[in-house]
């Protein structure tokens, strides 16, 4: 009787192993599988008229017309590394799906005193949220205070992050095309250089 309780023990663990730590198959990702045929019959009864029918997949992929350009922050962008040069300390308050969302999160707190800033974000799980960022300070010192200060007054929990820079795709284009133009300008007018 233990032995078979041993066994049952083990299979059951080398299953849930086995579950989590393989991989998936790359198709499952990508689309949802039809739940029903279209007659809507499953094992002789029409449970498909209940539930309903969906004949074709549905992908989940997005088209190149639906491309999203939007420059994101995510987790990385919100830590300070001992890389990092003249860093610019902020407070968070939370993600938020929408800044109306974000408005209404603060009036209700009631913190007025300094405008709010919303960076476009994604989490690690890949969901689109933005960020509600208070204030800027030039060191963590300082943004520590004033986080102390804000969760004495409203009863908020906050924390003290880097100020995300997202990069500037046009700005970098801009500059790289201000680069070549220079460069062009120098050979016409020193071309024994």
């Amino acid at each position: 009787m233990i032995k078979n309780i041993i066994i049952a023990a083990l299979l059951i663990g080398f299953g849930y192993t086995l579950s989590v730590f393989w991989p998936m198959d790359p198709s499952w990702q990508e689309e949802v599988k039809a739940p029903f045929k279209a007659d809507g019959l499953i094992g002789g009864s029409i449970v498909g008229e209940w539930v309903g029918v969906v004949d074709e997949p549905v992908s989940t992929e997005a088209t190149a017309a639906e491309e999203d350009k939007t420059q994101y922050a995510t987790q990385r962008d919100l830590l300070v590394s001992p890389m990092d040069v003249d860093v610019t300390y902020t407070v968070l308050l939370g993600e938020y799906p929408n800044e109306d969302d974000g408005n209404r999160h603060l009036a209700l707190i009631g913190i007025t005193d300094v405008a709010p800033t919303y960076i476009p974000y994604k989490t690690p799980l890949g969901n689109k949220a933005l960020l509600l960022l208070l204030g800027n300070y030039k060191d963590e010192h300082t943004a520590q205070i004033q986080e102390k200060q804000w969760e004495a007054v409203y009863d908020v929990n906050l924390q003290v992050v880097k100020m995300p820079v997202l990069p500037d795709p046009e700005a970098e284009a801009k500059q790289k095309q201000a680069e070549e133009t220079a460069e062009a300008l120098s050979k016409i007018l020193n071309p024994d250089a």
